[in-house]
Parts: structure tokens; C-alpha cells; sequence
């Protein structure tokens, strides 16, 4: 049994994630105006969770637009209405030649367009559109169950005795937490090393 989590903030790992790369290598972005494709996502059996319809539009001055439709009986579109939306590709030159493709996402907050530049595009759970990890408030699994100021207190038993005679409640907590942390790595690294098999009968 992990650690509890931190932050109840969504990771990465809970949403539906589309890699600009992913178009690319497969020919979408260098394909005729009006080219019409889709994105899937499977589970372990192969079994599609989850799919989006993507429509190629070139307009004037060689900008590319992907628009976005999912589809009418999609647990993303609401009221079991069809959504569709345009997200916008850019591209930059790479050093030795080539180009580099990037979204620009799409996400609108208080009536600004957030046109961050990125990646990859992420749609979580409820979220209605993909969009960047900032705009979806996105952290990493690796971070969600990682505290940094918990790990800097647990390494350093100076701080860790600063907290617990804090006459803050808070950072009395955080204490007890960082020396309950420090005991636990103490007694992790007292426990013997077991080689595995494959080690204990190297030739």
C-alpha cells in the first residue's frame, strides 16, 4: 500500500492524452485539406473507451486547424449534444532541419483563449474540451503522492525539531509528519538487502 495522496488535484495519468507527435508521424498534419480521421483510446483487452473525430483544415497563410468533434452519445458531450471545437497547430523549425508541431490549446477562461503552446493535449474527466495541463489544473501522479517540503523537513533533523517547538499547529504537524517520515526511512534502510535469484546464482 503506496502513500496517501497530498493534493486531490486530476494527474496526467487520470485523462485521455493526444501527443501532437502521434498526428505527425502518422501523416495527418501533412494531409490534403478536409482530411477527416479519428483518435482512439483502448483499454487492456482493446476495447475502445473513448474516441475523437479530427477534420484537417488549412486555411490562408499555411496555418493548419484541427477540428474536434466528439461524438452525440460520448459521456463528453453534454445533454447528448454533439461537441465541436477548433484547435490550432503551429510549427517551428528544428536546428538540423525539419519541423516541430505544437498545439496551441484551446481552452477559453473568463473569455481569453489560452493558446499555450504545448505538446500534448489532455481532456479529463468532465473537463468538455482537451486542453493543457495548466488550464485542466494537471499534476503528475509522481507528484500527487510526493511531498517536497515533507521530504526537505524529513532529510534535515534541524528543521524537523524547528517545527514540533513551532508554536504554529501547522507547522507543528508538518513536523510530526516529517520525523514520522524520517523514522520510516531509517528503518527502511536497516532492513537487509535479499539478493534475487537471477544475482545469487550469477555465474
Amino acid at each position: 500500500m503506496g502513500r496517501p495522496p497530498w493534493t486531490d488535484r486530476l494527474t496526467v495519468e487520470d485523462c485521455y492524452v493526444l501527443a501532437v507527435e502521434q498526428l505527425a508521424q502518422k501523416g495527418y498534419l501533412s494531409a490534403p485539406n478536409g482530411t477527416n480521421c479519428s483518435i482512439s483510446w483502448t483499454n487492456g483487452d482493446g476495447i475502445e473507451l473513448f474516441g475523437v473525430g479530427l477534420r484537417l483544415v488549412a486555411p490562408a497563410l499555411g496555418k493548419l486547424v484541427l477540428i474536434f468533434c466528439y461524438d452525440a452519445a460520448s459521456s463528453y458531450a453534454p445533454s447528448g449534444n454533439r461537441i465541436e471545437y477548433r484547435v490550432e497547430i503551429t510549427a517551428t523549425s528544428c536546428r538540423f532541419g525539419g519541423q516541430r508541431y505544437w498545439f496551441l490549446c484551446p481552452v477559453v477562461q473568463q473569455g481569453i483563449r489560452c493558446r499555450q503552446r504545448v505538446r500534448k493535449l489532455y481532456l479529463p474527466s468532465g473537463g468538455g474540451m482537451f486542453g493543457c495541463r495548466k488550464c485542466h489544473n494537471l499534476t503528475y501522479m509522481s507528484c500527487r503522492t510526493h511531498n517536497k517540503t515533507l521530504d526537505r523537513l524529513a532529510k534535515d533533523p534541524r528543521l524537523i525539531g524547528q517545527n514540533l517547538q513551532s508554536a504554529d499547529l501547522r507547522r507543528q504537524m508538518l513536523g510530526v509528519a516529517a520525523y514520522t517520515e524520517a523514522l520510516r526511512r531509517v528503518s527502511k534502510d536497516k532492513i537487509p538487502h535479499c539478493a534475487t535469484d537471477d544475482q545469487r546464482f550469477k555465474v
